[in-house]
């Protein structure tokens, strides 16, 4: 059985006479064990539905015309944690007295079906295989790191672990399809590891949706011994995967293998063009975040020059500082230089802060503290008549990962703070 949490009013499950509280039994005559049997089952027009309410058993038919989205959420089910101990796992080097949700490392098909949370597929069982491929939960998310048993085993710290290549041909013979990322740590999967690793995956077709080569991430609480790519190292990474994703996509007419913007970053190199990245797949791995960011500037100065917006501009507006990580700050300053030219009298600063949370060897926008950005923007000279700050750094409930609100962060600060998702977010506020 699986509970619901909600039930919107007027949606296909409330007219059916669902409610909050109601469990799920079986939906069409098939047993409902979590949320995804019932999505599955229930995703025809018209279902019979069995629910336990209370101490008796109710039947009720759900009406869904045109895939209507059916207007309720599950009660959160207990999640699969992840049994390996991973020598790059990021959770294990979470600062200390963060909230309990941070520090859960978690192993579930389910989540990588609805969420795109990447999983090894170590703890997978006979029955997950059987779900599956029952249910096509395609794509999945699976982090691969090196198709070598004995150096991923290694780097998973899991001699168990079952043969990776072994399992991704099982789910592709089940018509499965999937994503996986390669996260690169110097000295144990890059060299002849990573590319016999990316060669390994092309061979599986057009099962396989794409490849995201990421470097390692290590915040000052790391104890394992590992260490960052140099700016050497990182340029043999990118020009070793550029020439294998280069073949691949003259071959295949699809590409399929990235990297990362931190390892063109690390390397020095130019980020590519928009086509390196086709429909950019591997986005929330960080894979063309920059590209995405470059891309709308030109198509907004090409938006400005038609509107000539900068005619309009308020006087209460002439001093922006927008608050950026490291990784991202000289790319906003190139941009903050263009914005000159459309609003000459607006005093734009751009403020890369440093991250003092997890240390400064993280240099991501979504990885920032409240506490960083308030000490950084009280720290700052500049007069400003309005802070911008990331949306990266709220999560879906509106709180930084060390629980401050946007409200919170505006009481201490004392100054109007605006979260843009993006550029035309900050020229709006012109």
């Amino acid at each position: 059985m699986v509970s619901l949490k909600t039930v919107k009013k007027k949606s296909p499950a409330y007219r059916a006479g669902l409610r909050a509280g109601d469990r799920i039994v079986s939906v069409n005559g098939h047993d409902v064990n979590d949320d995804l049997d019932c999505l599955f089952w229930a995703a025809q027009e018209h279902s019979q539905v069995i629910v336990k309410r209370g101490l008796r058993q109710v039947r009720l038919s759900l009406a869904r015309i045109n895939q209507t989205p059916m207007g309720m959420t599950f009660a959160e089910e207990k999640i699969r944690r992840c049994r390996n101990r991973c020598i790059f796992c990021f959770i294990d080097q979470m600062p200390p007295g963060m909230r309990k949700s941070l520090y859960i490392k978690d192993e579930d098909i389910r989540h990588s079906f609805l969420n795109g949370s990447y999983v090894t597929l170590t703890s997978l069982t006979d029955a997950d295989r059987k779900k599956i491929e029952r249910l096509q939960l395609s794509p999945l998310y699976v982090s691969v790191h090196a198709t070598d048993r004995g150096v991923r085993n290694t780097l998973l710290e899991n001699k168990c672990a079952p043969p990776i290549m072994t399992q991704l041909k099982a789910l592709a013979k089940s018509g499965i399809r999937f994503h996986t990322q390669i996260v690169v740590c110097p000295g144990f999967n890059d060299g002849p590891v990573l590319r016999r690793s990316i060669n390994d995956l092309l061979t599986l077709g057009k099962t396989l949706l794409s490849v995201a080569v990421v470097p390692v991430g290590l915040t000052k609480y790391h104890d394992r011994g590992l260490r960052l790519f140099t700016k050497s190292e990182a340029l043999s990474v990118c020009e070793s995967v550029v020439t294998l994703g280069d073949a691949q996509r003259r071959r295949d007419g699809v590409a399929k293998v990235f990297l990362a913007d931190e390892f063109f970053i690390k390397a020095g190199m130019a980020i590519p063009a928009a086509q390196y990245y086709a429909d950019y797949p591997q986005i929330e791995n960080g894979v063309g975040l920059v590209r995405q960011l470059l891309e709308e500037w030109k198509a907004l100065k090409q938006t400005l020059k038609k509107s000539r917006v900068a005619e309009t501009v308020r006087p209460s507006s002439r001093k922006m500082l927008v608050v950026t990580s490291r990784s991202a700050g000289a790319f906003l300053e190139l941009i903050a230089e263009g914005l000159h030219d459309y609003f000459p009298n607006v005093n734009f600063a751009v403020l890369p802060v440093e991250n003092k949370l997890f240390g400064k060897t993280v240099t991501v926008a979504g990885l920032l503290g409240a506490k960083d950005i308030l000490a950084a923007v009280k720290d700052t000279p500049q007069a400003r008549d309005k802070v911008f700050v990331p949306a990266v750094i709220f999560n879906h409930r509106g709180f930084t990962l060390d629980g401050f609100s946007l409200q919170r962060m505006q009481r201490e600060i004392k100054t109007k703070l605006i979260v843009a998702k993006s550029i035309a977010d900050i020229v709006k506020e012109l």
